[in-house]
């Protein structure tokens, strides 16, 4: 389909297509509806079905010639009847225009509009307009002697009031009685168009003189006589030749060419007219008989069917003269007319009498001629309406002065008028209910017209105050911007577009009001109306308010983007570096993005964007120069402080002093240019962590709280995909430790594993041979038991730090502290370290200068701390190294410092040193063992005394040093009344310090034990030293012997089959009430001791047992007892009481 059809289709004029064949091929959906068809029932049916059969010849013949020139019909637009499907006339305009197809087919286009209701206005004041100047002609002529002047006046009134283009008045020679052309007017080209020698001229002349019939000739190029194209180019479509009769005997002939089609109503003008010019020429010519010329005169104006013409006196206004008419029109008899001075002014309606009396004194004094209109009362009572012309006129020489006129009825005029007023009033009243703003403005730009909203929406009070400003006042001071934000210029706007064009014209506009400081966006169109000269008289204008759908499609497309931006990548400070590049300039001049961090909330600005990166680049330096402060009560701090947002609909001057820093702080910010200002905050989970903020500079858009709205669900989705891509990271870290985690589990679980199998390999190994007797000399045996000693005791450093670890992941961890000396728990520590410091050749050193170093704390725990520092000193410095141990003061602490010139820490590392299960190297091949705990229990124990722990190396092979820091409390000197307990870990103590003795000689001590290998050791151990042993496997073996044994210390288990250790010690204690008892137990925590104590044990002793610890609490105890035994004997009997 071609693509005129489509434009077609979309205007709202009706519009209709037809070829070469005068085929219509086209008509839009408005053009049927205006001619009664359903569509498209029009398209195939030759252009005759529209036109009435009088008129079909003269319509192909225009049609032709339209076609074939690309001439207007006649003009740029006319007027012509047409049919409608249902027979009907209608009055239609058509605006022709011509095509050519891209298969080179030439086809009509005619825009077509109904205007009946001005078609009929037009008709009736053209009546009007041709009576009255039919009667001021009759005024002019009447009396006139000279026929020369009166046929050259009545051919100029034709050119002039009834639109002629050529005038001829035939007159017949009195003598010859032929007819001679007695005047020949014309316009422009119409004069050289030969029409004396023409056929239908003479023809037509002699004919109409010959019958006295007038020839209304409504197509000439229908009688095929004339040449068409001198037609066209004299705009010369019809003609009407009447004879000019008076008292049926014949005077001449006018003849007149038209450009329009003649009707109806122009033929009965032209016969009115030419009526009055054959009076006026008999007149003339036959003036010598006044009296015939007189009737004739008088039937002339009688035949004047909507007129009446009346002579009165000038002063006295008595009848002299009224037309027959008058009795038919009016109702009064004429003789009534006679009778009464100023008859006729005397029945004019009261309203109008005054004005019409000064009127006709105004003729009468300044001897002019008037025109006025009026109403009057007929002998019924109703109201015509008439417009008398009126002059002063002299009967003849001495005569009195007389008042010539002639009135018309124009009733009907004024009942079309009121029909169009009404009609014009119901449209108003239909445009003012109408929602869309509409005016109409001519080519000034002053507006002619405008509807309520129209006026609402350019800020008037109302439409008429609105027609009454001038062009430059309409728009009250509004900034109106294409889609771009460029600003639009008064003369690229619709209307202006329109009246220069001729076309019609439409834009979408956004206009921000000055005052409300709120931002509008209209679709503006313009429809130009021409005149019938191709002039554009106004412009139709529509207003139509899309602000909240185009709020809404810009939103929902700016969401659409965003969402797919916020989708694009999990990193959260790309995520919103993307958002802010997406809303410039679409949204924004200037996008920022600050986020709060820290405890302090300080804000970091995360990312800046403008159009022009000179300008982005000076706002990040703005940033850095003059960092936001986070108290500040306006900004993003205050957005992000209190969760709300914050809208600066016009940013002005003061704004920007009052939110300034300094001047040249100021002075930057007024460079900037900013006009608006929107900051939103980004809030996930009730949890404010930033905010955007919006400006407008350059594209001098204006937010408004729509905008701010925008640009809160903006930020909702930033700040969920924010918050989204941040819990993604964290369960990303999460799962990352864990599996770190499970590694590091797994790779503690298999060194534990080896740890604890290296030395029950070489425990179990010389057992074997011990077993076997596969020593060859004593110095094997004591070789092989030193062997298995110092491998069990490293089964319980590693159970101990287990243990330990245990506690401090349940919190469970306790101190028990007092008073210590730490430089004396050192010098132990060094001893218990030396040995395997000499083995290496390392020469291990203590500096304690400033002392004394005395703090409250945990000694065991103090003993851990250094043991464990020094032990891994000692294990990973080389041969032939240095350690040393220093103590010192610093700022109110004690500082323990570690160093070596071991094999040092990676920097990788460092920071991990102190995690548990951790190490440096935890491969296959590592040369140092360990289960990677001793520095976290070394951490978390000096954290627990309110100290602090760090690790300093340069790198591998340079050593390292570790720094604890303790805090110096207030102590006292007192000594506790009971010892602490042993606690949850078995401090070990070498053979050498403690050595066995018989110390528990004759004591009577009954051991409990379900386990049969350890029962049989401690016996053996106990036995050793002197001491008479009882063993039991239960609790209730225990108390079978309890009576007869007679114990002085009970040592008895703890977890134990049937009864535990609790049991037996109840009921051992109601058959010996003083029984002192020892807890033996593997249950080794500090609450474990403490739960002991509080059932009635007097000391806890855990497993493994450590022979020389069991004997010597044994013995402490033993002495105890037997000095309170001795406290409470008379002072007489004491000596004689013998220790057992």
């Amino acid at each position: 389909m071609d693509n005129y059809k489509t434009v077609i289709d979309a205007l709202r004029d009706p519009m209709i297509v037809a070829n070469e064949r005068r085929v219509i091929v086209h008509a839009n959906a408005a053009a049927h509806a205006l001619l009664g068809w359903q569509p498209p029932g029009l398209v195939g049916k030759e252009l005759t079905v529209l036109v009435p059969a009088r008129l079909q010849r003269m319509h192909e013949e225009l049609f032709e010639r339209h076609l074939a020139t690309g001439a207007a019909l006649p003009g740029r637009s006319f007027l012509i009847k047409a049919l409608r499907r249902d027979g009907s006339e209608l009055d239609l305009e058509v605006c022709p225009s011509t095509l050519s197809t891209e298969q080179g087919e030439r086809l009509a286009i005619g825009s077509l509009r109904d205007v009946a209701d001005r078609a009929e206005l037009v008709r009736q004041r053209r009546t009007a307009r041709m009576l009255r100047a039919t009667a001021r002609l009759a005024m002019e002529l009447t009396g006139n002697p000279d026929p020369t002047s009166v046929i050259q006046s009545a051919a100029a009134t034709l050119l002039r009031s009834f639109e002629a283009s050529l005038a001829r008045i035939w007159v017949q020679d009195r003598h010859t009685g032929q007819l001679c052309i007695g005047a020949n007017v014309s316009h422009g080209d119409a004069g050289s168009l030969a029409l004396g020698d023409s056929k239908i001229d003479a023809r037509k002349v002699a004919s109409v003189a010959a019958t006295g019939k007038p020839f209304f000739g409504r197509s000439l190029a229908e009688e095929g006589e004339l040449d068409r194209d001198a037609l066209a180019a004299a705009r010369i479509t019809s003609a009407a030749i009447l004879p000019l009769t008076v008292g049926g005997e014949l005077r001449g002939v006018m003849t007149a060419f038209f450009p329009a089609v003649l009707d109806d109503d122009l033929g009965r003008a032209l016969e009115t007219f030419g009526a009055l010019l054959a009076a006026a020429l008999n007149d003339a010519l036959f003036r010598e008989v006044e009296k015939a010329a007189r009737l004739r005169f008088e039937d002339f104006v009688n035949g004047i069917n909507h007129g009446i013409v009346w002579e009165a006196d000038a002063v006295s206004l008595r009848m002299t003269f009224v037309s027959a008419k008058a009795e038919k029109i009016l109702g009064y008899p004429l003789g009534a007319w006679y009778r009464e001075d100023a008859f006729w002014l005397n029945h004019i309606h009261p309203e109008d009498r005054e004005r019409v009396a000064a009127a006709l004194r105004d003729v009468v004094r300044n001897d002019r001629d008037l025109g006025f209109e009026h109403r009057f009362l007929r002998a019924d009572g109703t109201v015509l309406w008439f417009h008398t012309g009126a002059r002063l006129a002299r009967q003849g020489p001495g005569a009195g002065r007389v008042v010539h006129a002639l009135s018309s009825d124009i009733t009907h005029v004024k009942a079309a008028e009121a029909k169009v007023a009404a009609s014009r009033s119901q449209l108003a009243a239909i445009l003012h209910s109408v929602r869309d703003g509409i005016t109409a403005t001519d080519p000034a730009g002053h507006v002619l017209f405008a509807n309520d909203a129209a006026a609402k929406i350019a800020g008037f009070n109302g439409w008429e105050t609105m027609t009454k400003a001038g062009a430059t006042d309409v728009l009250r001071g509004r900034e109106l911007r294409d889609t771009r934000g460029q600003i639009i210029a008064r003369d690229q706007l619709p209307a202006a577009t329109a009246m220069r064009t001729g076309k019609p014209c439409e834009t979408l506009v956004q206009t921000r009001d000055p005052v409300a400081l709120s931002v509008e966006w209209w679709v503006v169109s313009a429809i130009p109306l021409v005149d019938v000269t191709g002039r554009v008289e106004m412009t139709i204008n529509l207003l139509h308010d899309v602000t909240e759908s185009e709020r809404d499609e810009r939103a929902s497309k700016l969401q659409a983007e965003a969402s797919a931006v916020l989708g694009s990548s999990i990193d959260y400070e790309e995520t919103l570096s993307n958002v802010a590049r997406l809303v410039v300039p679409r949204f924004a001049d200037w996008c920022a993005v600050d986020l709060a961090e820290g405890a302090d909330h300080g804000l970091r600005q995360l990312a800046v964007q403008h159009s022009d990166p000179a300008k982005a680049h000076l706002a990040q330096e703005l940033a850095k120069r003059h960092p936001a402060d986070p108290s500040a009560l306006e900004g993003a701090a205050n957005v992000i402080r209190t969760g709300q947002p914050v809208l600066h609909k016009r940013i002005d001057d003061e704004l920007l002093a009052a939110t300034s820093r300094d001047a040249v702080y100021l002075e930057i910010l007024r460079k900037l240019g900013m006009r608006s200002a929107m900051i939103v905050p980004l809030t996930a989970r009730g949890r404010t962590f930033g905010a955007i903020t919006f400006i407008a500079a350059e594209s001098g858009r204006m937010y408004d709280e729509g905008d701010l709205a925008i640009a809160r669900e903006l930020a909702a989705r930033a700040a969920y995909a924010v918050d989204n891509a941040r819990l993604y990271a964290q369960a990303e870290r999460s799962r990352q430790q864990a599996e770190q985690a499970s590694r590091l589990t797994d790779e503690f679980l298999a060194t534990v594993s080896h740890e604890l199998r290296t030395p029950l390999s070489a425990i179990l190994g010389w057992a074997s041979l011990l077993k076997k007797d596969k020593c060859p000399d004593q110095a094997a045996v004591r070789s092989a038991i030193e062997i298995i000693e110092r491998n069990a005791r490293s089964q319980l450093r590693l159970i101990d730090d287990i243990l330990d670890v245990s506690s401090i992941i349940r919190g469970q961890l306790r101190v028990v502290t007092e008073p210590v000396d730490l430089e004396a728990i050192a010098r132990e520590t060094l001893d218990v370290v030396a040995p395997a410091a000499t083995a290496k050749h390392l020469r291990l050193e203590l500096e304690a200068c400033d002392g004394p170093f005395m703090l409250v704390a945990d000694p065991d725990r103090l003993r851990q701390i250094l043991w464990n520092l020094l032990s891994n000193a000692v294990k990973f410095t080389p041969k032939n190294g240095y350690v040393w141990l220093r103590l010192g003061h610093a700022s109110g602490s004690l500082v323990i410092e570690v160093q070596d010139t071991g094999k040092g820490i990676a920097p990788d590392f460092l920071p991990h040193a102190f995690e548990r299960f951790r190490q440096a190297d935890a491969s296959t091949t590592r040369s140092c063992p360990g289960l990677g705990l001793g520095l976290a229990i070394v951490r978390h124990v000096a954290e627990m005394h309110g100290g602090t722990v760090v690790a300093e190396s340069e790198g591998l092979g340079k050593g390292a040093t570790f720094r604890v820091t303790l805090p110096v409390k207030p102590f006292t000197t007192t000594i506790p009344a009971e010892e602490p307990a042993a606690g949850d870990r078995i401090t070990p103590v070498p053979l050498s310090i403690h050595p066995m003795s018989r110390a528990l000689s004759g004591r009577r001590l009954l051991v409990v034990e379900d386990e049969a290998d350890s029962r049989a050791l401690i016996k053996v151990v106990l036995a050793s030293e002197g001491a008479k042993v009882e063993t039991a496997g239960s609790a209730s073996d225990a108390l079978s012997v309890l009576p007869s044994f007679m114990p002085d210390v009970l040592v008895s288990d703890i977890g134990m089959p049937d009864h535990d250790g609790y049991w037996l010690l109840r009921e051992a204690r109601d058959l010996m009430p003083e029984l002192p008892a020892i807890a033996l137990t593997a249950f080794t925590r500090r609450e474990d001791a403490a739960k002991a104590r509080a059932a009635g044990f007097d000391e806890h002793v855990g497993k493994p047992v450590d022979p020389a610890r069991l004997v010597e609490t044994l013995s402490s105890l033993c002495r105890r007892r037997c000095s309170r035994t001795m406290d409470d004997l008379p002072h007489s009997l004491r000596g004689s009481v013998i220790s057992r």
